[in-house]
C-alpha cells in the first residue's frame, strides 16, 4: 500500500476529515504503520536479492571505463574556456580554484578537482 492509500484509510478511521499528519508525530507513525501493515497483506515483499536499486546500471561502471563514463556527461571545454579568460592553463586555474574555493562555484570546484584527479592518473 502506498502513502496516499494509507493516509486515506487513516483519515477514514479518524472522522473522515482529510488531514496530513506532520512527520515525527504519533499520527504520522500510525499512517506509516498502516502503510506497512496493509502492504504486507496485499503482496509479499521481494527478497533483498530481488530488490532493485535506484542507481543506474552505469553507476557501477568498471574502473577502466569510469573516466569515459564521467567525461561523456561533462560540458566540453568549460574549464579550458574559463582558464583562458584568466590567462592561465587549465591545470594552473584548477589549482587556483582549489586554493581559494570560497571564490568559486561548486561546479567549478568539481571541475577543478576532476582535472587534478585525472592529471594524477596520467603521471
Amino acid at each position: 500500500m502506498n502513502w496516499i492509500e494509507a493516509l486515506k484509510a487513516w483519515n477514514a478511521k479518524h472522522g473522515g476529515k482529510y488531514t496530513i499528519p506532520r512527520k515525527g508525530t504519533k499520527e504520522h507513525a500510525e499512517v506509516v504503520h498502516l502503510m506497512h501493515k496493509m502492504g504486507e497483506m496485499h503482496h509479499s515483499r521481494a527478497s533483498p536479492k530481488e530488490h532493485h536499486s535506484r542507481a543506474s546500471p552505469k553507476a557501477h561502471a568498471k574502473p577502466e571505463t569510469f573516466i569515459q563514463e564521467v567525461v561523456s556527461h561533462m560540458k566540453k571545454g568549460a574549464m579550458t574556456k574559463t582558464a583562458l579568460r584568466h590567462h592561465e592553463t587549465p591545470l594552473e586555474y584548477a589549482k587556483e580554484v582549489l586554493a581559494h574555493p570560497e571564490k568559486h562555484t561548486l561546479t567549478m570546484r568539481r571541475r577543478a578537482q576532476f582535472l587534478i584527479n585525472i592529471q594524477k592518473k596520467r603521471s
